[in-house]
Protein backbone atom coordinates (compact mmCIF):
# COMPACT_ATOMS: atom_id res chain seq x y z
CA UNK A 1 0.00 0.00 0.00
CA UNK A 2 1.31 3.45 -0.91
CA UNK A 3 2.26 5.75 1.93
CA UNK A 4 0.13 8.83 2.59
CA UNK A 5 1.90 11.98 3.74
CA UNK A 6 0.59 14.93 5.71
CA UNK A 7 2.49 18.04 6.74
CA UNK A 8 1.48 19.93 9.87
CA UNK A 9 2.76 23.50 9.98
CA UNK A 10 3.27 25.31 13.27
CA UNK A 11 3.86 29.04 13.36
CA UNK A 12 4.29 31.50 16.21
CA UNK A 13 4.57 35.28 15.98
CA UNK A 14 5.26 37.50 18.97
CA UNK A 15 5.75 41.20 19.49
CA UNK A 16 9.03 40.82 21.36
CA UNK A 17 9.93 37.20 20.65
CA UNK A 18 10.37 37.18 16.90
CA UNK A 19 8.88 34.51 14.71
CA UNK A 20 9.13 30.73 14.89
CA UNK A 21 7.97 28.24 12.31
CA UNK A 22 8.31 24.50 11.87
CA UNK A 23 6.83 21.79 9.69
CA UNK A 24 6.26 18.23 10.84
CA UNK A 25 5.97 15.55 8.14
CA UNK A 26 3.77 12.59 9.04
CA UNK A 27 3.45 9.36 7.07
CA UNK A 28 0.90 6.60 7.39
CA UNK A 29 -1.03 4.05 5.38
CA UNK A 30 -4.61 5.31 5.74
CA UNK A 31 -6.22 8.67 6.34
CA UNK A 32 -9.64 9.38 7.73
CA UNK A 33 -11.04 12.76 6.73
CA UNK A 34 -14.43 13.92 7.98
CA UNK A 35 -16.37 17.10 7.27
CA UNK A 36 -19.68 17.30 9.13
CA UNK A 37 -22.18 19.87 10.28
CA UNK A 38 -23.12 19.67 13.95
CA UNK A 39 -26.67 20.88 14.46
CA UNK A 40 -27.28 23.92 16.67
CA UNK A 41 -28.48 23.23 20.23
CA UNK A 42 -27.86 19.50 20.01
CA UNK A 43 -26.47 17.02 22.52
CA UNK A 44 -24.28 14.04 21.60
CA UNK A 45 -24.56 14.13 17.82
CA UNK A 46 -22.65 11.06 16.66
CA UNK A 47 -19.98 11.19 13.97
CA UNK A 48 -18.89 7.84 12.60
CA UNK A 49 -15.17 7.37 13.29
CA UNK A 50 -13.28 4.24 14.27
CA UNK A 51 -9.55 3.65 14.62
CA UNK A 52 -7.16 1.61 16.76
CA UNK A 53 -5.48 4.03 19.14
CA UNK A 54 -2.14 2.23 18.77
CA UNK A 55 -2.05 2.91 15.01
CA UNK A 56 -2.95 6.61 15.23
CA UNK A 57 -0.22 8.93 13.93
CA UNK A 58 -2.13 12.21 13.72
CA UNK A 59 -5.44 13.56 15.02
CA UNK A 60 -6.54 17.06 14.01
CA UNK A 61 -9.98 18.54 14.65
CA UNK A 62 -11.23 22.10 14.17
CA UNK A 63 -14.67 23.73 14.18
CA UNK A 64 -16.10 27.17 13.53
CA UNK A 65 -18.32 27.10 16.65
CA UNK A 66 -17.66 26.10 20.26
CA UNK A 67 -18.31 22.36 20.76
CA UNK A 68 -17.67 19.62 23.28
CA UNK A 69 -16.18 16.44 21.80
CA UNK A 70 -16.63 13.09 23.54
CA UNK A 71 -14.56 10.12 22.39
CA UNK A 72 -16.49 6.86 22.90
CA UNK A 73 -19.79 6.37 24.72
CA UNK A 74 -20.84 9.71 26.21
CA UNK A 75 -24.09 8.13 27.42
CA UNK A 76 -22.19 5.98 29.91
CA UNK A 77 -20.76 9.06 31.59
CA UNK A 78 -17.22 7.86 31.02
CA UNK A 79 -15.88 8.68 27.56
CA UNK A 80 -12.14 8.01 27.18
CA UNK A 81 -11.55 11.68 26.32
CA UNK A 82 -13.61 14.87 26.59
CA UNK A 83 -12.36 18.01 24.84
CA UNK A 84 -13.84 21.50 24.86
CA UNK A 85 -13.27 22.83 21.34
CA UNK A 86 -13.12 26.58 20.91
CA UNK A 87 -14.17 27.99 17.55
CA UNK A 88 -11.18 28.30 15.23
CA UNK A 89 -8.71 26.68 17.66
CA UNK A 90 -7.59 23.24 16.46
CA UNK A 91 -7.08 20.28 18.76
CA UNK A 92 -3.99 18.45 17.49
CA UNK A 93 -2.13 15.34 18.58
CA UNK A 94 0.87 13.93 16.70
CA UNK A 95 2.64 10.67 17.56
CA UNK A 96 5.90 12.33 16.51
CA UNK A 97 5.49 14.99 19.23
CA UNK A 98 6.54 12.63 22.01
CA UNK A 99 3.44 13.61 23.98
CA UNK A 100 1.60 10.50 25.21
CA UNK A 101 -1.40 9.42 23.16
CA UNK A 102 -4.48 11.04 24.75
CA UNK A 103 -6.66 8.16 23.52
CA UNK A 104 -6.40 5.38 26.10
CA UNK A 105 -8.36 2.86 24.03
CA UNK A 106 -9.50 2.26 20.46
CA UNK A 107 -11.82 4.95 19.17
CA UNK A 108 -15.29 3.64 18.32
CA UNK A 109 -17.01 6.95 17.66
CA UNK A 110 -17.03 10.69 18.23
CA UNK A 111 -19.93 12.58 19.78
CA UNK A 112 -20.37 16.35 19.73
CA UNK A 113 -22.50 18.71 21.77
CA UNK A 114 -23.27 22.14 20.33
CA UNK A 115 -24.85 24.42 22.94
CA UNK A 116 -24.89 27.38 20.57
CA UNK A 117 -27.65 28.68 18.30
CA UNK A 118 -25.57 28.26 15.11
CA UNK A 119 -24.72 24.98 13.38
CA UNK A 120 -21.02 24.13 13.53
CA UNK A 121 -18.83 23.12 10.60
CA UNK A 122 -16.53 20.38 11.86
CA UNK A 123 -13.39 19.02 10.21
CA UNK A 124 -11.48 15.95 11.43
CA UNK A 125 -8.25 14.82 9.79
CA UNK A 126 -6.28 11.81 10.91
CA UNK A 127 -3.62 9.43 9.74
CA UNK A 128 -2.84 5.90 10.88
CA UNK A 129 -0.30 3.17 10.18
Amino acid sequence: MAAISHTVIFSWNGTNGGNLSNTVPITGSTEINISEQITATTTNQVVSYAIAHSSLQEFFVVTDQNLTMYVNAPGTGSPILTVTLEAGVPYIWLAASGVPNPFSADITGLWFTNSGSTAANLSVRSLRN
